[in-house]
């Protein structure tokens, strides 16, 4: 008798074996498709997916970097236009205008500043299609120079 009970006892546990495997399966079914989270496993808060930072627009460029300009002067002193004479590959002064570009030479002397533009005319060259950029002249390099301060500056960079 002790033997039969064991028995059915056993069966009935292989049946609950068999219920738990099948919900075992159902469940990771059920998640496969999911990836963890901080919140849904035991990954750390700082694992968690960065939002997408939308930039809220034109931003201004912070000075004294690479790529960060100053504005454009509203008018200028002077303005100075470069353009290449003949192609550097090929010696070709059959040239088309590709691009333009501004930029504004700063001279601090004593009040007022001068601000020359300076407009650099790119080329693409007709024979050879190779292109031509307009070189800044020398005595106008691009940016602006830096404003000194300290013992001696005031705020405008002239001196006292």
């Amino acid at each position: 008798m002790e033997n039969a009970a064991l028995r059915a006892e056993l069966t009935e546990c292989h049946a609950r074996v068999r219920h738990l495997e099948r919900w075992v399966a159902d469940f990771t079914a059920a998640g496969a498709g999911r990836k963890a989270t901080p919140q849904n496993s035991s990954l750390p808060p700082s694992a968690a997916p960065k939002p997408a930072i939308v930039p809220k627009g034109p931003g201004r460029a912070r000075k004294g970097r690479p790529g960060a300009f100053r504005r454009l002067a509203a008018e200028p002193d002077a303005i100075q236009e470069r353009r290449p004479e003949h192609c550097p590959n090929f010696g070709s002064a059959a040239l088309t205008e590709t691009a333009a570009e501004d930029y504004d030479h700063i001279k601090l002397v004593a009040k007022p500043v001068l601000a020359t533009r300076v407009r650099l005319r790119h080329c693409r060259c007709a024979a050879c299609g190779a292109a031509a950029p307009a070189m800044p002249p020398a005595d106008l390099p691009r940016g602006s120079p830096p404003i000194k301060s300290g013992a001696g500056y005031s705020a405008d960079g002239c001196g006292r």
